[in-house]
């Protein structure tokens, strides 16, 4: 039942996420370079999203205790392990990549008239995201480990740290939605 309210919910998000993206996008396709900046800045976000996700799924997988359980008494080595498990990380990552990112794209094209080539070309788009987004997943994977181990055992810090967490994020939507704005106005 969880299984297909989380499907649900993706189906509902994607397709409330392509209306807001062409609703905007028709009104402001005919002011010289702002569809291609607001496509820039749509994917810019959905690219903050998406690493953000890389890096919560990767400390999931990569700091679980019951693997260290399950497979110290299996003849697999480290290095198949974590070669394995960054297969894994590249597959959900393309998976939600072309969820999120390739209906944008396909949205975009659609509106500006692009080539078949260019829907072609969006496919790999995720994969190329992939070392970045990931990049900044695994480079981080260990510091946020680390805090929220720390965050963990102290509760009042953790509500001051969601709270300007949650301020931070108000703050960055409000800059976002300006920056928006004044592309529209110009």
């Amino acid at each position: 039942v969880s299984a297909i309210f989380s499907v649900l919910f993706f189906v509902a998000f994607i397709v409330i996420e392509v209306f807001l993206f062409r609703t905007i996008l028709k009104t402001i396709r005919d002011i010289k370079y702002a569809s291609t900046a607001f496509l820039t800045l749509f994917l810019f976000v959905t690219t903050i999203l998406i690493t953000v996700g890389n890096l919560f799924q990767a400390k999931r997988l990569f700091f679980d205790a019951k693997d260290i359980e399950q497979l110290s008494n299996r003849p697999v080595s480290n290095t198949q392990i974590i070669l394995s498990k960054l297969l894994y990380l590249f597959l959900i990552h393309y998976a939600t990549s072309l969820m999120f990112e390739y209906p944008l794209f396909v949205a975009y094209g659609t509106l500006i008239g692009k080539m078949p080539m260019f829907y072609y070309l969006c496919l790999f788009y995720p994969a190329a995201t992939f070392f970045f987004e990931m990049g900044i997943g695994l480079l981080l994977v260990y510091p946020v480990w680390m805090f929220t181990n720390f965050l963990k055992k102290h509760p009042i810090i953790q509500l001051a740290f969601a709270l300007t967490f949650i301020f931070v994020l108000t703050m960055v939507y409000s800059y976002v939605l300006e920056i928006f704005i004044n592309l529209v106005a110009d």
